[in-house]
């Protein structure tokens, strides 16, 4: 059985990988985004990958350029305050928007509905490719 680590190392993701922020964090603030420390480290190990576990299936793309171009800070703002800490969006997944919270958690999002994906990026990768439909986007943004 394939394993979240596998689909993170067929992605291109190596131990100590390290990638330029500061451009991905200038379009997302330029785009109406908070930039929390949390997502600037996550961006710098993980962004520019497509992890799949199938062609042609949907991927999880981590880019902080195309959440900065896709993301609507509006949703990603009541994210926030339904979940009670900051986040940053990192990707995205089909029509879905990934975030990150202050504390590392992520969380998916799909306008007025989001919910928890993972305390960690292998569980994120669990929760979408390997066993889709164990996370659920069980949270409402009220109005």
């Amino acid at each position: 059985m394939t394993s979240a680590q596998d689909l993170l190392l067929r992605s291109g993701w190596t131990p100590n990988r390290h990638v330029d922020v500061e451009g991905m964090a200038a379009k997302l603030k330029a785009a109406g985004h908070l930039v929390i420390p949390t997502a600037r480290v996550f961006l710098a190990e993980f962004s520019g990958l497509v992890i799949a576990y199938q062609e042609g299936r949907s991927a999880l793309r981590i880019d902080g350029n195309k959440a900065a171009l896709h993301a609507d800070p509006d949703w990603c703002e009541a994210y926030a305050e339904g979940i009670g800490r900051a986040v940053t969006p990192v990707g995205e997944y089909s029509h879905m928007t990934l975030v990150i919270d202050e504390s590392g958690a992520f969380w998916g999002g799909f306008d007025a509905n989001y919910g928890l994906m993972g305390e960690t990026i292998t569980e994120v990768i669990q929760a979408l490719l390997i066993d889709p439909g164990s996370r659920q986007l069980d949270h409402l943004v009220h109005d």
